[in-house]
């Protein structure tokens, strides 16, 4: 149960006494981050059950042990800008990066249903796998590679044995340095989508 005077006077804004200073400060608040991943067609009603009735039960069990519960879940997280530029997953990637590191537990949770998914072509290419790719497709997929794909020679090189930062994108998820073919945005490419599903 809570200290109602101890309330009251962070309430007036009084962090005079040290009990006031020690709730206000306190460090003791765990957050159970949590990303839930699945085609997302299939299982809009698990997810849906997940938001009305799971999550709220959790978030009621956590608060009584000092537990923040939050489930990240990207079915209205992806604009349409992003899509457009290939952007899904590496933002999907982020998220999940975020997950892990401000989760004290649980970062990752998968609904498989009857659909395959999507599977999106990497958003960037190596210069030398893209080239050395070219060589080995026939003339009408290269014509559709290159009309798809720009050489991007601005990228930087990043070593792989940098250390990254906590709450920083590993190197592994931010794709490829140095010279690399990018995917150009779907809108620019006329029937993108029936060329490619």
């Amino acid at each position: 149960p809570r200290d109602s005077e101890l309330d009251a006077k962070i309430l007036r804004g009084d962090t005079s006494g040290r009990d006031v200073l020690a709730e206000v400060t306190r460090k003791d608040v765990r957050s159970l981050r949590f990303f839930v991943d699945s085609t997302f067609t299939d299982t809009n009603e698990e997810r849906n059950l997940l938001l009305a009735d799971v999550v709220p039960f959790l978030q009621m069990a956590g608060h009584k042990h000092k537990c923040e519960i939050q489930m990240v879940e990207m079915r209205w997280g992806i604009r349409s800008e992003a899509s457009d530029s290939h952007l899904t997953s590496e933002i999907c990637m982020r998220e999940m990066q975020r997950c892990t590191s401000e989760s004290v537990g649980l970062s990752y949770a998968f609904f498989a249903a009857q659909k395959y998914g999507y599977r999106p072509f990497p958003s960037k290419i190596p210069r030398e796998i893209f080239e050395a790719l070219m060589e080995l497709v026939k003339d009408t997929e290269r014509e559709v590679l290159t009309s798809t794909f720009k050489l991007d020679v601005n990228a930087l090189e990043v070593p792989m044995e940098a250390e990254h930062t906590k709450g920083q994108i590993p190197p592994e998820f931010s794709g490829p340095s140095g010279p690399c073919y990018v995917l150009q945005p779907a809108s620019t490419i006329e029937g993108f989508w029936g060329k490619f599903e």
